[in-house]
């Protein structure tokens, strides 16, 4: 029995390392959008809270630079909106972040299967645009924005169910960012940082179309 399973082996074993050699290519991305919002009524007055809003698209290249590492570079556009108060007619106020994005990364390919694949990775991102936080309805101050972040992902795996499609399984990451906003009139910038370290969340699926 145990020559029958070494021999599986041994001819499968070339069969799992012979995908993602150096030379081939894919195209990916993210798209993002979450919003929402409630509702809360006293007597005749109705008071709504818009949830923050996220929009973000990513295109994605990824190239094997030698078999089993891949390199990419994702360009990418991202809004967020997030309620900072209301006026004296108790409309809302809100901050909007509009930003630019680069993020090239690397990631290795380990088989644990024919079609199966442990893909931890490291990835940054630097990001250019603009803040925009209203003082009224009619009003609102602008400032240059500049960003810097870079996560770490260990539990990623990747199924090759045919030849040209690949579907991804990401859970939790190492995160650092950073966000920088300046006031040039004003002479003045506040910088906003974040660190996070989870396994039980961030879990995300993604495609991939390999050529």
């Amino acid at each position: 029995m145990k020559k029958v399973f070494l021999a599986v082996l041994v001819l499968a074993l070339p069969v799992a390392l012979s995908a993602q050699e150096k030379g081939d290519m894919f195209i990916s991305g993210n798209f993002t959008i979450d919003a929402g919002g409630s509702k809360s009524t006293t007597g005749n007055v109705s008071v709504k809270n818009p949830s923050p809003l996220t929009f973000g698209i990513a295109p994605q290249f990824g190239y094997f630079v030698v078999d089993r590492l891949e390199v990419d570079l994702a360009l990418g556009y991202s809004l967020t909106r997030t309620k900072t108060g209301t006026d004296a007619d108790g409309n809302n106020l809100f901050r909007r972040n509009n930003v630019f994005e680069i993020s090239p990364g690397v990631r290795y390919y380990l088989p644990l299967g024919e079609k199966f694949y442990f893909t931890p990775g490291f990835s940054f991102e630097v990001g250019f645009g603009g803040t925009s936080t209203d003082l009224s309805q009619s009003s609102s101050t602008k400032n240059g924005l500049t960003t810097f972040g870079f996560s770490l992902s260990a539990l990623a795996f990747e199924f090759r169910p045919v030849e040209h499609i690949g579907v991804t399984f990401r859970a939790g990451a190492l995160s650092y960012s950073m966000e920088h906003s300046s006031d040039k009139n004003a002479n003045s910038s506040t910088n906003e940082n974040s660190f996070s370290f989870n396994l039980n969340r961030g879990v995300s699926l993604g495609l991939k179309y390999y050529f």
